[in-house]
């Protein structure tokens, strides 16, 4: 889920929480890496707060939100599960178009372009100080019910838009005309007052330690330290600089240029996913072996203004409270 301070728009799905303050978010996302190891669940960096934030209660007293102060970003993104380097999507539907070739049945293949974007989900995403606002469209296909003569093959397009904003975050599936809606303080990533150039106390910086060895000491019993993400640089992607991360798993790189506006370095967030976390921008994810989700920044743009209708439902929508 994308939880935007103390909400959820109900898109991501299980990744660990934390109450922790804003200004002490690299511990936060520690916090959130032993929760995961506990679970022994470790995604490809590190348990991140892809599900965009702080969960529970109100803005700490003295907290500066930066969000308010961070420029606009629009950033075009594809994710894509790969099996052996190709789109898993792809190579399972031309395996069964082969199948079905090789008989004597109708066929009725998918159209080319179609097939081009099976297994693709294309991610738009803005940042607009206290808003944002993410559109994804994902696509597959099935085969046409019982009833059907022949082999025939239909796509499966899902597209949702998802607006958080103070006072509430929307949720609208653009397949469907169909959206639900809750309270949300908007977008919150803070700062203790005189604490906004990404600095940490001391105190904070010893708890961090702490806990990363508590993170690899646990890593260690199971015999999985090798999945965390180890630091390997710094690189651009989409003209943007990034911090790599490197483990067993593959290797992503974090949007590093949003540190001092709170964007987190040091954990990746899912590829797989519909959505987009308010304190992570990662730009790259390349599974090992070419097996695994592969995200991908097609254009990234900071500081360019934002048009006011991408935060707005198209068209007349049923609209929901959300359970």
């Amino acid at each position: 889920m994308i939880e935007a301070r103390t909400t959820r728009s109900g898109i991501a799905q299980g990744s660990c929480s934390s109450n922790t303050p804003g200004h002490r978010r690299p511990l936060r996302q520690l916090s959130v890496a032993l929760c995961t190891v506990l679970l022994a669940t470790v995604p490809l960096v590190g348990c991140s707060s892809g599900d965009g934030g702080d969960s529970g209660g109100d803005a700490q007293d003295g907290a500066v939100n930066l969000a308010q102060k961070t420029p606009p970003i629009h950033l075009n993104q594809t994710s894509v599960l790969l099996h052996d380097g190709v789109p898993a999507a792809e190579h399972t539907y031309r395996q069964a178009l082969a199948r079905c070739s090789a008989g004597a049945v109708p066929v009725k293949p998918l159209a080319d372009d179609v097939v081009a974007k099976l297994g693709h989900t294309y991610l738009e995403t803005w940042y607009d100080g206290e808003r944002m606002a993410v559109k994804a469209d994902r696509w597959d296909f099935r085969s046409a019910g019982p009833s059907a003569a022949g082999c025939v093959f239909e796509p499966v397009h899902e597209a949702r838009l998802t607006i958080v904003e103070p006072g509430a975050t929307t949720v609208a599936d653009l397949v469907k005309g169909t959206a639900t809606r809750e309270r949300s303080d908007g977008v919150v990533r803070e700062a203790v007052a005189g604490d906004e150039d990404g600095t940490a106390p001391d105190d904070v910086a010893q708890d961090d330690a702490k806990l990363r060895a508590q993170v690899m000491g646990e890593l260690q019993k199971q015999g999985q330290a090798d999945l965390v993400g180890q630091s390997a640089g710094e690189a651009k992607v989409a003209g943007q600089p990034c911090v790599r991360l490197s483990s067993a798993q593959g290797e992503a790189c974090v949007w590093s240029g949003g540190r001092k506006w709170r964007f987190v370095t040091d954990t990746a967030a899912d590829a797989d996913r519909m959505d987009a976390p308010v304190d992570n921008i990662t730009l790259s994810n390349k599974p090992a072996d070419g097996n695994g989700y592969q995200l991908t920044t097609d254009s990234m743009s900071v500081g360019t203004p934002i048009d006011d209708k991408v935060f707005v439902l198209p068209g007349k929508l049923a609209v929901t409270p959300a359970r």
